[in-house]
């Protein structure tokens, strides 16, 4: 059995964020990332955005690419785009691996109706009880302090 994983992930307001996607199998004992996939694709309208703020609005960040996601060792790369200065805050992400489509998308800093990948294979127990649940994560930008804001900074080792 296999499954599409998709992490949450945090980072720089100023700064792109990858966004760690994998397909991954059953080896027995866990799920692990699946590195002889070199074939799934996946649109990248199939992601929905859900902004959760306080100073990010709707598709102040987006994929980048925004047209197709190739996987690649199993991994995809793909990032969010630095939403810029001030623009802290959080999205909550959805594949939409089922045959119905729901959200709106980031392909561009426009946002659009997202769309189904159709892929239901790609679907796991994300807390369910069942094999049926699109991967979700958050992305959370600008949560920690800029280098240049501490007064004194020492590292023990």
């Amino acid at each position: 059995s296999g499954r599409l994983r998709l992490n949450n992930v945090f980072g720089s307001s100023l700064l792109d964020l990858p966004l760690p996607l994998s397909t991954q199998y059953y080896d027995g004992n866990f799920f692990v990332t699946n590195t002889a996939d070199n074939c799934t694709t996946l649109a990248a309208s199939d992601i929905a955005f859900s902004f959760v703020g306080p100073n990010l609005a709707a598709c102040d960040t987006h994929l980048n690419p925004g047209s197709t996601l190739t996987f690649t060792s199993g991994s995809a790369g793909v990032k969010l785009t630095a939403p810029g200065s001030n623009k802290n805050g959080a999205v909550d992400l959805t594949i939409n691996l089922g045959a119905a489509a729901s959200g709106n998308t980031c392909t561009s800093a426009t946002s659009s109706a997202s769309t189904a990948a159709n892929k239901t294979w790609l679907q796991g127990d994300w807390g369910s009880g069942s094999y049926n649940d699109d991967p979700r994560a958050r992305a959370t930008f600008g949560i920690f302090k800029n280098t240049d804001q501490f007064l004194y900074f020492r590292e023990v080792y």
